[in-house]
C-alpha cells in the first residue's frame, strides 16, 4: 500500500560493513576434470578485474575449513563432500553440479548448474547471505535502499511515531519482540526465498535512514504489490517518486516481473498522483480490511522514463 508523502537477528548490525569487507573476498574456485578451464578464463579475468581475487586449486581444502578465520572466502566446487564441510562449519560455499553426474547437494542452500553464465553479482550475493550481510537493492541520486536489518528497528520505530505515517497503512508491532520476529520472517522468507520484500531507505550522504519501500504478495492477487513510506521531516521533497522509481525499475529489470499493483485510498490524494505520475491505471476498486482502496495497474511496457 502507498502510504503517499504522509504515507533479523539474522542481519549483521552494521549495514556498511557490508560493503568495506566486499574488497576482501576471495573466491577459491575447487576444480575437477569436470571443469573447462579454458571456457572459464574469461569469467575469472572478468571477476578479478572487478577488484576480487580468485584462486584456483585441485587441492581438497579440507584442512581449509578448520580455519574459523575465512569468512572473506566463497568456496565454488563440485566435490559434494567439501561442500557439506563448508556449510556445516559456516565457510560461504556454491556448490557446483557436475554436467557428468548428479551430486547430493540437499544441505546447500545455493547449487548452480554450472560456472560459465556465474556473474560477480551473484556470487557476492552468495557470500553476503552467508555473512548475513544486507543486499543493496537500489542507489538513486540521493538514497540508498538496502535490505532491512535488526538495528533499523529504533529508526523505524521513531519514524512511526508520527501518526501521520500510520494515517493509510499499519502501525508497527507495540510489542518491539514481536516486529523483530517479524523481521526475521520477512529476512528469510522474502529476502532468502522470494528475492524481495519491504527494504529500508537511508541518505546516500549521511547514511540517516529516512522510510522504506518494498515489493510484497497480498493474499488473493498474482501480482506483487508496491508501498512505500516516507519520515514526515523528509516529506515533499521528492523522496516518494524517487525511490518508488527505483523499486519498479527493479522489480521489472531484476526480478522479471510483466505486472505491479498498487493499492492506495481514494483519500490519499498524494499517493494517488504519484501512482500516475509513474504510469499506473486505475483498475477498480476493492475492500481491504473493511476500506475501500482503489487498485492501480503498471505493466513493464507502459512504465514511463525512470530516471532516478
Amino acid at each position: 500500500m502507498l502510504n503517499g508523502e504522509n504515507d533479523v537477528s539474522v542481519m549483521a548490525e552494521n549495514a556498511d560493513e557490508s560493503q568495506q569487507r566486499l574488497k576482501e573476498i576471495q573466491i577459491i574456485l575447487h576444480h575437477s576434470q569436470n571443469y573447462d578451464l579454458k571456457k572459464l578464463q574469461g569469467n575469472i579475468s572478468l571477476w578479478e578485474n572487478q577488484a576480487v581475487q580468485v584462486r584456483l586449486t585441485e587441492d581438497p581444502l579440507f584442512e581449509m575449513t578448520e580455519n574459523t578465520e575465512n569468512g572473506e572466502l566463497l568456496i565454488l566446487s563440485d566435490d559434494s563432500d567439501l561442500c557439506k564441510l563448508c556449510f556445516q562449519r559456516k565457510i560461504p560455499v556454491l556448490g557446483i553440479l557436475s554436467t557428468e553426474e548428479t551430486k547430493d547437494f540437499n544441505i546447500l542452500p545455493y547449487v548452480a548448474s554450472g560456472l560459465e553464465e556465474l556473474e560477480l553479482k551473484f556470487l557476492i550475493g552468495i557470500w553476503q547471505r552467508f555473512q548475513q550481510l544486507p543486499w543493496d537493492i537500489a542507489i538513486t541520486n540521493r538514497c540508498r535502499i538496502r535490505e532491512s536489518i535488526e538495528s533499523d528497528l529504533d529508526s523505524f520505530y521513531e519514524i512511526y511515531r508520527d501518526p501521520s505515517i500510520t494515517k493509510y497503512m499499519e502501525d508497527l508491532y507495540q510489542d518491539r519482540e514481536i516486529e523483530k520476529v517479524h523481521m526475521r520472517d520477512t529476512i528469510l522468507s522474502g529476502y532468502r526465498f522470494y528475492g524481495f520484500g519491504v527494504w529500508t531507505i537511508c541518505l546516500k550522504e549521511s547514511n540517516e535512514i529516512i522510510g522504506r519501500a518494498g515489493l510484497s504478495m497480498r493474499e488473493g492477487y498474482l501480482e506483487p504489490e508496491i508501498g512505500y513510506l516516507i519520515a514526515a521531516p523528509h516529506q515533499n521533497q521528492g523522496y516518494g517518486e524517487e525511490v518508488c522509481r527505483a523499486v519498479l525499475s527493479y522489480g521489472f529489470e531484476e526480478l522479471g516481473f510483466d505486472t505491479i499493483q498498487l493499492l492506495t485510498r481514494p483519500e490519499n490524494t498524494i499517493s494517488v498522483k504519484l501512482a500516475i505520475k509513474l504510469g499506473f491505471l486505475y483498475q477498480n476498486t476493492v475492500a481491504v480490511q473493511g476500506m475501500l482502496h482503489d487498485r492501480y495497474i503498471l505493466k513493464r511496457k507502459n512504465m514511463v522514463d525512470i530516471v532516478f
